[in-house]
């Protein structure tokens, strides 16, 4: 069964403009959904509305036939079905890693929990852990534990609220594969609410993106990446030129968005490269200053001021550019 939120709203009553507007998204059985936006996006507040934390002012929320929330109607979140992971891990301190997780076991006989934890604990890679309490964990077994515990009631959904924000850069890489490995095993559907770019592109099989309460664009992250549908979907998924739309007339479009009913060309960085003031002043490509070039391991990101541009050209380089005159055309050129 589906996750089906059809054009909800909420209001706070300190708020002129509601928080979530109108906002639609389906989650099909077996697939992992990032809901990504920045600080105050709203996604926080449609989550919560998923779980059962919050009422919404319009629309409905369903889970297969059963309708969990409209504005007159709110299923208590104990009734749902659905698993939330908290940001914090919320494991509980006095007891065990076998007791937490088969804290949600309720009514099972004790060889029936025993079983369950085995599994779980084997599904998460932390066999031998049952005896051990949580603050013996690392932060990476503690994320584990918590959404193995969520998992162990076999709930329809799981939603996760910024699952790794508590973690540090390296361990976060990690963790994401092992989670989405958990999921993907275990076979639930699953809602991860993040502002983390990669977050969303390591787990999800699809990604919806939310900006000031409203859903702008869903769809695999290759097509948000390839083709947003606005120029606030393009910036989530990293820096974006927005050029001209008679930019490199007649020239390879391969790596240049051409966004419907606009007049500009969108180019990642990765997309442009620097050439000699000649070849582009002969082949229909920017001609300027090289102002400033960085580096950032794999790469150089090179500022480029165009001749009659007001705004720099951001591009992505292999070996260090100096400054001085050149010129940009897109790499496919």
């Amino acid at each position: 069964m589906s996750l089906v939120v059809s054009q909800i709203t909420r209001r706070f009553a300190s708020s002129a403009q509601p928080v979530v507007e109108d906002a639609s998204l389906t989650i099909t059985p077996g697939t992992i959904v990032a809901l990504v936006g920045e600080s105050g996006a709203g996604k926080s507040t449609l989550l919560r509305m998923i779980a059962g934390l919050e009422a919404p002012d319009a629309g409905e929320i369903r889970l297969g036939d059963r309708l969990l929330a409209d504005a007159h109607t709110s299923v208590p979140p104990e009734r749902r079905g659905i698993g939330l992971v908290f940001q914090n891990h919320a494991l509980f301190p006095h007891l065990t890693v076998e007791a937490n997780v088969s804290f949600g076991l309720h009514g099972r006989l004790a060889t029936e929990k025993r079983s369950e934890v085995t599994r779980l604990l084997a599904l998460a890679g932390l066999n031998g852990c049952e005896k051990r309490m949580p603050h013996e964990l690392s932060g990476g077994e503690r994320q584990r534990i918590a959404l193995v515990r969520t998992l162990a009631p076999r709930p329809a959904l799981v939603l996760m609220d910024e699952p790794f924000s508590s973690l540090d850069a390296s361990l976060k890489v990690r963790m994401r594969g092992e989670v989405r490995d958990i999921l993907k095993q275990s076979g639930v559907m699953a809602l991860i609410v993040t502002h983390d770019v990669n977050d969303a592109l390591d787990l999800a099989d699809r990604i919806a993106v939310i900006n000031s309460g409203h859903i702008l664009q869903v769809g695999a992250p290759e097509d948000l990446y390839t083709a947003p549908a606005t120029r606030e979907v393009a910036l989530f998924f990293g820096p974006c030129n927005f050029l001209p739309g008679d930019a490199f007339a007649g020239l390879s479009s391969v790596g240049l968005i051409r966004p419907a009913g606009i007049n500009e060309i969108w180019a990642r960085p990765g997309a442009l490269t620097i050439v000699a003031e000649s070849r582009a002043r002969s082949a229909g490509g920017f001609v300027g200053e090289v102002v400033a070039s960085r580096f950032h391991g794999d790469r150089w990101e090179v500022r480029f001021h165009a001749d009659g541009v007001s705004s720099e050209i951001l591009v992505y380089a292999p070996e260090f550019c100096p400054s001085g005159r050149a010129g940009v055309l897109p790499r496919s050129a």
